[in-house]
């Protein structure tokens, strides 16, 4: 138990990278260019995303509280691949309406849930003390990989 619990910090770091949303004007030049959308159908598309997110925060808070942390972020990643996997395989305005739902499910499951289970993996391990320099790091991490990110686009 000991040793996935350590796992645990070891991934944190890593999901730090893959939930910032550094990616969110280059969706905006591909629904443009690709999909063909205009600016208003865009700006409908991201008061569609504020609108899931603000409704679906805290149950999807409630669900992780009830179900696991771990679970919730197992499932909040791949509502996030199936959000990205949409905008690919259909480039319209109904693929991209189904996107940023997805989308903004799995960021109110990946909204808290990846901090408390950190700080539930810490208090296990009598380590809760480093909470404040784990958390920097992925915050570190998270934006070291996010830079590398826009650098190689």
């Amino acid at each position: 138990m000991k040793k996935q619990l350590e796992r645990n910090i070891q991934l944190y770091g890593f999901l730090k990278i893959f939930t910032k949303r550094v990616f969110l004007p280059l969706t905006t030049i591909y629904l443009a260019d690709v999909a063909g959308l205009t600016l208003k159908e865009i700006g409908l598309l991201a008061s569609l995303s504020a609108v899931v997110s603000l409704a679906s925060d805290v149950p999807t808070g409630f669900i992780a509280d009830k179900f696991g942390r771990r679970l919730a972020l197992i499932f909040a990643s791949s509502l996030a691949v199936c959000g990205a996997l949409t905008y690919a395989f259909f480039p319209s305005m109904q693929g991209a309406i189904v996107a940023v739902i997805l989308e903004s499910l799995a960021y109110s499951f990946l909204s808290g849930a990846g901090e408390a289970l950190m700080y539930d993996t810490l208090h296990n391990l009598d380590r809760v003390d480093d909470y404040p320099k784990i958390a920097g790091r992925a915050q570190s991490l998270g934006l070291i990989g996010n830079t590398a990110l826009v650098l190689l686009v």
